[in-house]
């Protein structure tokens, strides 16, 4: 890398190891792109290495499998990441995503992307994703993200009941539904967003819904913005009339919404059959929709 200085695109994938070998200094000035898997905890000294030798990177993306090390990095002060504008992290243990937020710095950033690569049914590790994610935001002075998409560890309604029930944390629920709601009412500016297994409840969904006479520049909207949505959510807490009504207030002449993908459980009744012809008007109005459903697993 020390003779690389005019690198713009850097790719390391699954399968190979990072090494930076020698005493000379890695200075990546012109290195736009960056792709990495950290697959081992050795890894990460490497990892580090590189971003601090890439200011003006734009893109970074990471792979993370490495079971622990982060903590050894992140000392209490941030790593700024001053041009990055386009985040994407994929990751195995919820610790190194927690370890990462704690520890970046973006001002910049238009496009985040987060996606869990494991199921752990604990809400209680989806509560500190939320929380960890709004401070990595308000560390970064809140950056007008355009683009948020948010996988996060799947907790299927069966099973998760039940684990909250053993371990009486069912107030986990509403805790993480209020925080999503707060991270939320800070982004004005999203025009995509793009939730797996996010925690939604009606307020939520009531708080996105625009009111007649309240167009989509009006800061009592939650992401007025939006033009692109996807939802899939194994347990939603919103009545089929309160997600209709946020539907057809935003594909109408008064929303910004042109496409909306929703994937919902089986025994909910979805909008789809309830409300066939508004949302063919809406259809015809030019908002792409699709519905779809999923059968839970058996208890």
């Amino acid at each position: 890398f020390a003779t690389c200085s005019g690198l713009r695109h850097l790719e390391i994938r699954n399968g190979l190891g990072l090494a930076i070998c020698g005493r000379r200094p890695v200075h990546l000035e012109n290195l736009d792109f960056l792709c990495l898997h950290v697959e081992t905890d050795r890894d990460i000294p490497i990892f580090h290495q590189l971003l601090i030798a890439a200011p003006n990177l734009r893109t970074l993306e990471i792979d993370i499998m490495a079971h622990g090390g982060l903590s050894s990095l992140v000392t209490g002060s941030a790593l700024p990441l001053p041009s990055v504008t386009h985040l994407s992290i994929d990751a195995f243990i919820p610790n190194a995503i927690f370890e990462l937020l704690g520890w970046f710095e973006c001002p910049e950033l238009t496009h985040f992307t987060f996606n869990a690569l494991r199921t752990i049914n604990d809400l209680q590790i989806t509560k500190n994703f939320m929380l960890c994610f709004e401070q990595f935001l308000s560390r970064s002075r809140r950056p007008r993200l355009s683009s948020l998409s948010l996988k996060l560890f799947p907790h299927l309604e069966h099973d998760w009941r039940t684990e909250a029930r053993r371990l009486g944390s069912e107030w986990l629920y509403p805790e993480c539904a209020r925080v999503f709601r707060r991270i939320l009412n800070t982004l004005g500016s999203l025009e995509t967003l793009r939730l797996w297994d996010v925690v939604l409840d009606e307020q939520l969904i009531h708080d996105m819904t625009l009111r007649e006479g309240v167009g989509v520049k009006s800061s009592c909207v939650i992401c007025p913005q939006v033009k692109n949505m996807a939802i899939t959510c194994y347990w939603l807490r919103v009545r089929p009339q309160a997600l209709f009504d946020m539907i057809t207030s935003r594909s109408g002449p008064n929303g910004t919404l042109k496409s909306l993908y929703i994937c919902l459980p089986s025994d909910y009744d979805s909008p789809e059959y309830s409300h066939i012809q508004e949302l063919s008007r809406c259809i015809k109005e030019g908002l792409d929709l699709e519905v779809k459903s999923y059968s839970p697993p058996l208890n």
